[in-house]
């Protein structure tokens, strides 16, 4: 038998940021396109693992490396 780690339903799990940066200003990057999906399907994932999930976009390397994104 294989040893699994056990979840129980509906417990849950802390919480999951998510980092949405669609546009970029460096090197002429523009938008990325296929953002909002990515974001719609990550999300999607992990609250179906009960994490509680927030997303925070656009955000420029300076308030990335801040600890103030939220």
């Amino acid at each position: 038998m294989q040893d699994v780690y056990k979840v129980s339903r509906g417990m849950k799990r802390g919480r999951a940021v998510i980092i949405s940066n669609e546009f970029f200003t460096v090197n002429n990057l523009g938008k990325r396109s296929g953002n909002s999906t990515d974001v719609v399907n990550l999300k999607n994932l992990l609250e179906s693992l009960h994490f509680t999930v927030e997303t925070v976009g656009d955000k420029t390397d300076e308030v990335l490396g801040s600890n103030t994104i939220m």
